[in-house]
């Protein structure tokens, strides 16, 4: 081959040209060796004493990670050499609360693999005392307080403990003045309790601290002592004691009934709404062999489910954390048994026992925060432990 160089022909043997231009590739930018990343290490450790389910733990306020059983646990997402990391407890396991140590650190070139998660079982806390029936909604919103009353003759207002008043704080408020017998529990739509009673339909706005009476007279099934509840539309249930279920539309002031399964013998109905599952919970006060079901909204359908615990008879707390649980309490007035329904498994568990014994005058509230509240009308003292 022949190249000109200042002006003359020259001669470059081919092995020259073939050396420059392999170097010259080399050093063509995207073409040389890659460098190596950036290393990367992975974040886990262990979990120990997990009873509850629902526990989810993330890392740096993310990743999350769903933790069902003890053991070892990783997360998925790797963390590059030199940045920081911190795991912490997103969802307590129900009943229970975890702590986590050697949660944050330096990742160093290596796994981190000495976070250690332990959790413990809840304990019941004594809080103010109460003289009346207690009648909770089974699920208490973010900024309300827990409403109760009494014979139909009083309406008082707790709300939640505070580091200035770790007891909690009772109001009195305004009481209906119709004759209403009994309230067994309300349902939180808005701003506004519901509850069906009697043949009436009522609701009690926390705004105006007053009642109206909705379809005077009108409901034709009888509802003398149904706990409500209220979907995450609007809509309150209640089931009566000839086996309908009232559909009540708070938008339109209208009701439609639904006639359940022949083996749903309900003579004193309890009813929770579960927003992870988008069912209404149905069973019966003090019927130990009455039918356990779930109904679905969307098509009018029941579902039986496992039975009721073996106890002697379930008091009237009936409650859920609209996260997949239900909980009630036995109703034999010597018993202090408590009781966990979950979903996913179809299954009743034993909770953390109560710290008296009760009768069937009890109720159970969840509030937002994950505290479970109950009361027994012949106790002096609401009591409330962490579920989530």
């Amino acid at each position: 081959m022949k190249s000109t160089v200042c002006g003359r022909n020259k001669s470059i043997p081919i092995g020259i040209i073939f050396s420059l231009m392999l170097f010259l590739t080399a050093c063509t930018p995207g073409n040389g060796p890659t460098p190596p990343a950036n290393l990367k290490s992975t974040v886990g450790g262990t979990v120990s004493s997990l009873s509850g389910s629902g526990l989810v733990l993330q890392n740096n306020g993310g990743d999350d990670l769903s933790i069902s059983a003890d053991g070892t646990f990783t997360f998925a997402t790797a963390i590059a050499d030199g940045a920081s990391y911190a795991v912490t407890v997103k969802t307590e396991p129900t009943g229970q609360t975890c702590a986590v140590d050697n949660g944050s650190g330096t990742v160093a070139g290596a796994n981190v693999t000495n976070v250690s998660v332990t959790c413990t079982t809840s304990a019941w806390e004594t809080l103010a005392a109460i003289s009346t029936y207690p009648a909770f909604s089974d699920f208490t919103p973010t900024g309300k307080s827990v409403l109760y009353t009494g014979n139909g003759s009083s309406m008082q207002e707790f709300t939640f403990p505070t580091s200035g008043n770790p007891q909690g704080v009772f109001t009195s408020l305004t009481a209906p003045t119709d004759g209403i017998d009994y309230y067994i529990s309300f349902a939180w739509v808005g701003d506004s309790l519901y509850m069906a009673q009697g043949n009436s339909f009522y609701a009690y706005s926390i705004i105006s601290d007053s009642w109206t009476k909705l379809k005077d007279g009108t409901l034709t099934y009888g509802h003398s002592e149904s706990q409500s509840t209220a979907d995450d539309s609007g809509f309150v249930y209640s089931l009566s004691e000839s086996h309908q279920l009232l559909k009540y539309n708070t938008t339109n002031n209208t009701y439609v009934y639904i006639a359940t399964p022949s083996d749903l013998t309900i003579s004193e109905p309890r009813a929770a709404w579960d927003s992870q599952t988008k069912r209404v919970y149905l069973a019966d006060y003090d019927e130990p062999t009455s039918g356990f079901y779930a109904f679905n909204p969307d098509d009018n359908s029941f579902t039986a489910l496992a039975p009721l615990p073996e106890f002697l008879g379930m008091s009237d707390a009936f409650c859920s954390d609209r996260r997949g649980h239900i909980f009630t309490a036995d109703g034999d007035g010597s018993s202090n048994a408590f009781w966990m329904y979950t979903a996913e498994t179809d299954s009743w568990t034993s909770f953390p026992a109560l710290p008296y014994a009760h009768g069937n005058n009890s109720s159970c509230t969840v509030s937002a925060d994950g505290w479970l509240y109950f009361s027994d009308r012949y106790q002096t003292n609401i009591v409330r432990v962490k579920v989530f």
